[in-house]
């Protein structure tokens, strides 16, 4: 309303207002069925079982309100029924479908949680770190000497050679 009120000559193509005349006559179309509408559609399809004649669409171009509104309702009816017998013989994608993933290589249950796979991947990280950087010790008692002590056993020494 806004658009059409500040600059009406830009109004006729805008997607806007398109759709909302698009609404308008879908609007139109549902005004027409009613309850009793609904309940002919029924019969005539009970009479006709599964063996219902294909009802075509009729033309944008060409105005609803000509047919009679009980007919109208009725053909409409047969028309939706007829299109969701179609779908339901149609065969539903399966999961892979779904994924599309196509030909992954299979991988560990760990890389399919990444707090686990970030985690586990760190705890890597500072075993090799500490292969090579040597990690301070922290003094918190006064120097005693050598934790591991003196090892009285062995002795080290070199050949002398003549």
């Amino acid at each position: 309303m806004y658009l059409r009120s500040t600059n009406p000559s830009n109004c006729k193509g805008h997607p806007v207002i398109k759709r909302i005349l698009q609404f308008r006559r879908l609007l139109d179309e549902l005004e027409q069925f009613n309850p009793l509408k609904i309940k002919t559609a029924i019969s005539q399809i009970e009479k006709h079982g599964k063996a219902v004649p294909k009802l075509r669409k009729p033309p944008k171009s060409a105005p609803i309100l000509s047919q009679s509104s009980e007919d109208a309702g009725a053909a409409l009816m047969l028309a939706e029924v007829e299109a969701e017998g179609g779908e339901a013989e149609k065969r539903g994608i399966t999961y892979e479908m779904a994924k599309n993933k196509g030909l992954t290589p299979a991988r560990q249950k760990v890389q399919r949680n990444p707090r686990v796979k970030h985690r586990l991947k760190y705890r890597k990280a500072t075993i090799r770190r500490k292969g090579q950087v040597r990690t301070p010790r922290t003094e918190i008692k006064k120097y005693d000497g050598e934790s591991s002590g003196i090892k009285t056993h062995l002795t080290k020494s070199i050949k002398i050679k003549y």
